[in-house]
């Protein structure tokens, strides 16, 4: 087990070099090719400001001028935006399987899940939101998936100079979905909101999702493939979840910084009779924002040994694996497209 442990840490080392470091330092040798320590874009240059090469239009304006102004009438009446979840090794499985809170496997494989949501403002705080969900297995056996969407709406609550307010209204759109149609989905109502608090001249800032929702199945017994793999019983599906995630985050500079963050989730399972305490994975890692249509979480993920009473009832008669063999490599990444 140790040698085991000693792979996955190297190998998630290399793999944290190769995806974040040496893309990092190969666009800074492009942008600042006499190696002065200085970009050629620095913070305080903007970069609609620099026409590359392609000079003044008449009216006296850049083309990237022009073009910056076009995004930003778009973005009052549209917005896409889209967050990834990469799910990848763990201590307790095969390198190429990711565990899941129990310590078994997760799926079959390294899997990516993408939320692509579209926006249509109807008011100056609200907008008709639709989110695609896909998912795509990358180890073992390459297998995209259509997880259907959430049609709903969203908005601004509350902006100020500290505190940000937003949140959603939505559910499954019917018969769409490989998990929801497995599980039998038909209304899937919750709501979905965040809340931010970062103090005026400090680094450190707070973070809030909250996330509850009702799902109604025209079969509570069915399981999807994936409940399946993981070894869950029929009915081992929510039926209520009330979820937390709050996370405390420190800013070393504007693109780098530091996040942890734990899960704290309440729910009824259709073969239970009442609400309990799910799993609480704790998140560790480290935060890089490229630019605003690319933000990266690598980050370590597990769940304790304040989860072993709820494995062993989980697990049944089946052996119980170690916390240990939950904790596993994944990454976050999130950007704003318009």
């Amino acid at each position: 087990m140790k040698v085991y442990r000693a792979r996955f840490v190297f190998r998630t080392a290399l793999f944290f070099y190769l995806i974040v470091l040496v893309p990092q330092f190969g666009r800074e040798a492009r942008a600042n090719p006499t190696g002065s320590g200085v970009s050629a874009t620095s913070a305080n240059t903007p970069a609609q400001n620099l026409d590359v090469g392609r000079g003044p239009r008449p009216d006296g304006t850049s083309a990237l001028a022009k073009e910056s102004t076009w995004i930003d009438q778009a973005r009052k009446y549209v917005g896409f935006t889209y967050f990834s979840f990469f799910d990848g090794p763990g201590i307790g499985q095969p390198w190429s399987e990711s565990p899941n809170e129990m310590g078994n496997r997760s799926d079959i494989g390294w899997t990516i899940w993408t939320n692509f949501s579209a926006r249509i403002k109807f008011s100056e705080r609200l907008a008709l939101d639709y989110q695609a969900r896909i998912e795509k297995v990358l180890t073992n056996q390459w297998e995209f998936r259509d997880q259907g969407g959430r049609l709903g709406v969203s908005g601004k609550l509350l902006k100020t100079r500290e505190w940000s307010w937003t949140g959603a209204v939505n559910t499954d759109v019917p018969g769409l979905g490989q998990i929801p149609t497995e599980r039998t989905a038909i209304v899937t109502p919750g709501l979905f909101t965040s809340v931010s608090y970062a103090p005026a001249g400090s680094r450190w800032s707070l973070f809030m999702l909250t996330t509850p929702r009702f799902f109604i199945y025209r079969d509570s017994m069915a399981r999807a493939r994936q409940d399946v793999i993981q070894g869950l019983a029929p009915g081992t599906k929510p039926e209520i979840v009330l979820s937390f995630n709050p996370s405390i985050n420190y800013a070393f500079n504007d693109r780098h910084g530091l996040r942890a963050g734990v899960l704290v989730d309440y729910r009824k399972n259709a073969n239970w009779d009442s609400m309990k305490r799910w799993f609480a994975p704790v998140d560790i890692g480290y935060t890089y924002q490229l630019s605003q249509m690319l933000s990266i979480y690598p980050h370590i993920r597990g769940s304790g040994p304040w989860d072993n009473g709820l494995r062993r009832e989980m697990a049944g008669s089946r052996p119980v694996q170690p916390w240990q063999d939950s904790v596993s490599f994944g990454m976050w990444l999130s950007g704003t497209l318009l």
